[in-house]
C-alpha cells in the first residue's frame, strides 16, 4: 500500500511505501532528510469501474486535509502564502498612512498660516489696487510693501493665493517704476539740462 507524506521543510507531499514507514526519508523536492512520521494516509487505489474516480480522490484528499492527516499539504502552503501577503499589505498600508500623517501635519501647519492670513493679505492687495486707481501711487506702494513684508518668510502653498501675491509684486514694481519716472520728470522740470 502507498502512503502520502508531507515534507516538514518544504511542505511537498510525496508517496512512500509501507516498508519505509518509521525510517529516515529524503524529500525528492528539497532534499531534506527527516524521520518518516507514522503513516499519513493511504493513497486510494484507483477503482476500475466508474468515471467518478478523480472526484472521489479529490474528495478524499480534501477530507484528509481537513482532518489534519496531511498537515504540510498544498492547502496549508497557500494559507501561509495568503497570511504572509496579507501581513505585508497591512505593513505597507501602515507605512503609507504614517507617512501621510506626517506630511498632513506639516501641511496643516502651512495651511494654518495661510488660512489665518489670507483675508489680511487679500485686503492689503485690494487697498493697494484702489489707491493705484485713485492715483495715490505712493500710498499704494506703501501698502504693497506692507503686503510683501507680511508674506515674507512664508512659503505659500495655495495656488490662487500664490498667484495673487505674485501679481501684487508685479503691480508694486510697476507702481515703483511710475513713481521713479515722475520723480525724474519733476527733477528734470525744476533743473532743466544745460
Amino acid at each position: 500500500m502507498i502512503y502520502h507524506v508531507s515534507c516538514q521543510t518544504c511542505g511537498r507531499v510525496f508517496a512512500l511505501g509501507r516498508l519505509e514507514a518509521g525510517e529516515r526519508v529524503m524529500c525528492p523536492a528539497c532534499g531534506a532528510v527527516s524521520e518518516n512520521p507514522l503513516l499519513s494516509f493511504p493513497l486510494q487505489q484507483p477503482q476500475q469501474h466508474g468515471p467518478a474516480t478523480l472526484a472521489d480522490r479529490a474528495h478524499d484528499d480534501a477530507e484528509a486535509q481537513d482532518r489534519g492527516l496531511y498537515p504540510g499539504g498544498p492547502r496549508r502552503r497557500w494559507v501561509v502564502v495568503a497570511v504572509a501577503l496579507t501581513a505585508a499589505l497591512i505593513g505597507a498600508m501602515a507605512a503609507v498612512l504614517s507617512t501621510r500623517a506626517g506630511k498632513s501635519t506639516a501641511d496643516a501647519g502651512r495651511s494654518q498660516w495661510e488660512d489665518s492670513h489670507r483675508l489680511e493679505l487679500m485686503e492689503l492687495k485690494s487697498r493697494a489696487e484702489e489707491m493705484t486707481l485713485r492715483g495715490d501711487l505712493s500710498g499704494a506702494w506703501r501698502i504693497y510693501r506692507q503686503l510683501g513684508e507680511t508674506a515674507a518668510g512664508h512659503e505659500i502653498w495655495d495656488a490662487q493665493l500664490k498667484e495673487n501675491l505674485e501679481q501684487a509684486r508685479f503691480d508694486q514694481d510697476r507702481v515703483y517704476s511710475v513713481l521713479m519716472a515722475r520723480q525724474g520728470r519733476a527733477v528734470s522740470g525744476t533743473n532743466p539740462p544745460r
